[in-house]
């Protein structure tokens, strides 16, 4: 499991952790030194302190309520402005969703429709098997509600260009 500190707290902070078997300890530390060797200790102090403290509990209640409002707000609209192109799908947790595309609209073809203009992942590429799934993955951890509107805009104008201008190989150019 690996987590950045950079996205919950403070995106300057440069500091996270890896929770992983025993064995691979001295390989982890290893790369570590290679690519931030000299991450500060006084900052690794205080926030070592911060993370004990009543104010991180505070912060941290408070930030799920904002992905739990944030998270509400995107499923209510992309359910309403992407239904001609697939499905919404709920997130368990985490600042991902998952929009899965239907058939006709392949999701790389529409993550090259975005380069660009707004950043995804097809979901397709998380999988070494035959069947892939279609998909794109979104993240709205950060994000006010105006840019998740105009987000979802962009997400349904370019499924809408991919799914109109596919080619006789199933799939559309960018």
């Amino acid at each position: 499991y690996m987590e950045s500190l950079s996205f919950q707290i403070f995106p300057g902070i440069c500091t996270g952790f890896i929770v992983a078997p025993e064995g691979f300890q001295a390989a982890l530390a290893g790369a570590r030194m290679m690519t931030d060797r000299f991450q500060s200790e006084y900052r690794q102090a205080l926030l070592a302190e911060y993370l004990e403290s009543s104010s991180y509990e505070s912060y941290l209640r408070r930030l799920g309520r904002q992905y739990r409002l944030r998270t509400a707000f995107f499923l209510r609209t992309a359910s309403r402005r992407l239904a001609p192109f697939g499905f919404v799908q709920r997130p368990a947790s985490g600042a991902f969703i998952v929009l899965l595309l239907a058939p006709g609209i392949p999701d790389a073809a529409v993550k090259r429709r975005l380069a660009g203009s707004l950043v995804c992942r097809a979901l397709s590429g998380y999988s070494r098997t035959e069947a892939k799934r279609n998909g794109l993955v979104l993240g709205i951890g950060s994000f006010s509600e105006k840019e998740i509107t105009d987000g979802i805009e962009l997400i349904a104008q370019a499924c809408r260009w991919v799914r109109d201008h596919r080619t006789c190989e199933g799939d559309a150019g960018a």
